[in-house]
Order: structure tokens, then C-alpha cells, then sequence
């Protein structure tokens, strides 16, 4: 496919025969057997399916004990096989995704364990406690050995779930919720993104812990509008106080974005201006928690600003770091909470027809600004910008 390409090119006068061949050379030399790694993948599967169907077909003759060896044993194998030194280097084996693959195989296998050891032997606790063991016991073999996106999702989601499964379980067993332990909760994605803020600053698998970060920061941004929904729909600022979750989450979310200020290389300009971008972003997440708790279950117009004023940081912030996807996201957020307002606005209106199309001509005017405004303003796209897949430093 891409020789044609180069031959047309070189027809067309966009470059010479030479620096065809070196393209050619290049990429004959650093081509990736996709077709090898399907094949491979294929047979994998087929095994794999082929013992699950053994096993599936005399399972409910297996002792609970013996099942739970053939559980452990699979434990063992995969952790055998990560932590085995001085293996052959293979291209496909040591490949990231593959690698991260397996770690969060291993990863699930060990989740399904305490499930299954449950079931074995008839006991049951709430969710939130496996989920704590399997962070004492998996998330130092996930930070030690996490490479990727898909690693570095599966810990977190975990961590996430541990939280609200154990506030909901605190809320059930007691009457009171602390307001500092739903702060501290509510706050652990500010606290995941300065972590790896900090790690990342010391050079050690640097696209891994910038991953982490994306993916602590989104999650941040998520809980705000979570934040923002339960206080508007808010009566009387619920229990526990909203303002004082708000004003504790401040505190947090201060001493958060401290640390992402000053972790990092300073010489890096391009790594600077990301760090400001983030630290902008986590401080306007706090301010509009407090501002979105003192409008708690009033105005309907303030609570719009308030998120629309979050979002719009957002897009100061993507300004400042060059996230152009990120910029765009956000006049297409605060698009759609003005059209929304629209609409809440002219509630009264909605059961006639003059007000359905007032509504629907004003979301297409803003639909059609926000496409505008997005790409005068958008910063440009980096065509320049290094490949910085999976290096390990």
C-alpha cells in the first residue's frame, strides 16, 4: 500500500527515487508483523478456549479445593512467566501491549480468585474489602511492571471502586458520614494525578506515569461534574455538607496542585507548560466545587455558569499546554450545557411549538459558533512532535 503511494509521489514530483528507497529501507527494517501477531493471538486463543472447555465440562465434578489449585496454579504460572529473568528477547513478547495484556490478565485472575474463594467455601463480605487485599497484594506488581494504558486503567478503576463501594457500605453501617472521609474519597483522583506527576519527574518510565496522569486528570474532571449534578439537584446541601466537602477538597486539591507545579524538568519547555495546563485545571476544580456547594439546590442559571466557567479554564488550560483535542472538547462541553440551559430556561415554553423552535434555532446557532470559535482558536497540531511510544528510561 505504501509503495503505491511512494510511486505516486515520486510521479508527482513530491520526492526523488532516493529518499523513496531510504523510506522503503526504513520501514522494511522497523515493520511490525501484525499478521504473525494475529496468527499467534489466533492459536493462543484456541488453546486457551480448548482448556477452558475441558476444565468447563467436568468443573461441577472438581472439588472446591482442586478447582481453587487450578485457579492459583494459573496465579503462579502468569507470575512466573513476568518476573522470569534473563528471558530471550522476542519482538512480540516483549512487546508493550502484549505485556500489559498479560499483567492485566493476571491482574483480573487474581480479582476472580477472592470471588471464587468466596464461593468455595460459602462467605461472603462486602465488595470493597477484595478489592482492598487485591490492592495490598496486585498493586505493587502493577506498578512495578505497568507499561501502558490498559495497566494503568485497571488499578485505577480499581482504587475508584474500592472508595465508593466502602462510602456506601460506611453510609449503610452509620448514620454520619464524616465530611473528611467523603473529601478524602471524593479527592483521591487529585491525589492519584500528583503522584504521578511526581514519579514521572524523576524519568523512570515517563510515558507510563504521563498515562497514569491523563487518566487521574479525565477522572478528576468526571467527579466534578458528578460534584456539580448532586448540587444542583441538591435541596438543602444534603448530608454530609457539601460546603465543607467542598472547602476540605480544596485544601487537597491545593496541596495537589503544588506538587505537579514543581515536579518535572524544568528545562523541558513542552513538559512545563503541561504541568501548568494540569495545575490549572486541578485548582479550578476546587474553586468550583465551593462555588457549585454555595449555589447548592438554588439557581439553575448560576449552577450552569459555574460548570460552564470550569469548562472554559479548561480550554485556558489546553491554550496554555497546546491540547488541542482537549481545547475542542471543551467549547463542544460548554456548548451543549448552553444549549441545555436553553432548555431548562424555556421550560415554559416547551409545550408550544414557538418554543421548541426558538430552542432548537438557538442550539444551531451555537452549534455552528462553537465549530467556529474551535478551529480560529484551537491550538495548531504538533506535526513535530516526537514518537514517544513505550520508551523505558
Amino acid at each position: 500500500m505504501f509503495q503505491r503511494k511512494l510511486h505516486n509521489w515520486q510521479n508527482a514530483g513530491l520526492i526523488d527515487s532516493e529518499t523513496a528507497n531510504k523510506i522503503i529501507e526504513y520501514e522494511s527494517q522497523n515493520s511490525k508483523p501484525y499478521g504473525l501477531w494475529a496468527v499467534i493471538a489466533l492459536g493462543a486463543l484456541a488453546i486457551g478456549l480448548g482448556f477452558i472447555s475441558l476444565i468447563a465440562a467436568n468443573w461441577d465434578a472438581l472439588e472446591g479445593v482442586t478447582k481453587l489449585a487450578i485457579h492459583f496454579t494459573l496465579l503462579i504460572g502468569i507470575a512466573g512467566w513476568l518476573f522470569w529473568p534473563n528471558k530471550k528477547p522476542s519482538k512480540i513478547l516483549d512487546h508493550l501491549l502484549f505485556r500489559d495484556a498479560i499483567l492485566f490478565i493476571f491482574g483480573a485472575l487474581g480479582l476472580t480468585f477472592f470471588g471464587h474463594l468466596g464461593q468455595v467455601y460459602q462467605t461472603s463480605s462486602p465488595l470493597w474489602q477484595p478489592l482492598l487485599l487485591w490492592l495490598i497484594l496486585f498493586l505493587p506488581i502493577f506498578l512495578l511492571l505497568g507499561r501502558g494504558w490498559l495497566s494503568a486503567l485497571a488499578w485505577i478503576i480499581i482504587i475508584y471502586g474500592t472508595s465508593s463501594d466502602y462510602l456506601q457500605w460506611y453510609e449503610r453501617a452509620n448514620d454520619n458520614i464524616p465530611d473528611a472521609l467523603v473529601a478524602v474519597l471524593l479527592s483521591i483522583c487529585a491525589m492519584i494525578t500528583a503522584i504521578a506527576a511526581f514519579v514521572r519527574g524523576f524519568g523512570e518510565r515517563i510515558n507510563y506515569w504521563r498515562q497514569v496522569e491523563q487518566i487521574a486528570l479525565i477522572s478528576l474532571v468526571i467527579m466534578v461534574g458528578f460534584f456539580h449534578l448532586a448540587a444542583e439537584t441538591s435541596i438543602n446541601g444534603s448530608e454530609p455538607s457539601l460546603i465543607n466537602v467542598a472547602l476540605l477538597q480544596f485544601t487537597i486539591f491545593g496541596f495537589a496542585s503544588a506538587i505537579i507545579y514543581f515536579s518535572g524538568h524544568i528545562e523541558d519547555d513542552r513538559d512545563a507548560k503541561s504541568r501548568q495546563g494540569c495545575t490549572i485545571i486541578v485548582i479550578s476544580a476546587a474553586i468550583s466545587n465551593i462555588l457549585a456547594a454555595l449555589n447548592a439546590g438554588e439557581y439553575a442559571v448560576f449552577s450552569a455558569l459555574i460548570f460552564m466557567g470550569f469548562w472554559a479554564v479548561i480550554a485556558l488550560a489546553s491554550l496554555t499546554a497546546n491540547w488541542r483535542t482537549i481545547f475542542q472538547l471543551s467549547v463542544a462541553v460548554i456548548a451543549v450545557r448552553l444549549i441545555i440551559l436553553s432548555f431548562q430556561l424555556a421550560s415554559d415554553l416547551l409545550g408550544s411549538g414557538i418554543g421548541l423552535i426558538l430552542c432548537g434555532l438557538l442550539a444551531l446557532a451555537v452549534a455552528w459558533i462553537a465549530v467556529r470559535f474551535s478551529k480560529k482558536y484551537a491550538p495548531e497540531k504538533n506535526i513535530t512532535e516526537k514518537n514517544m511510544k513505550g520508551e523505558e528510561r
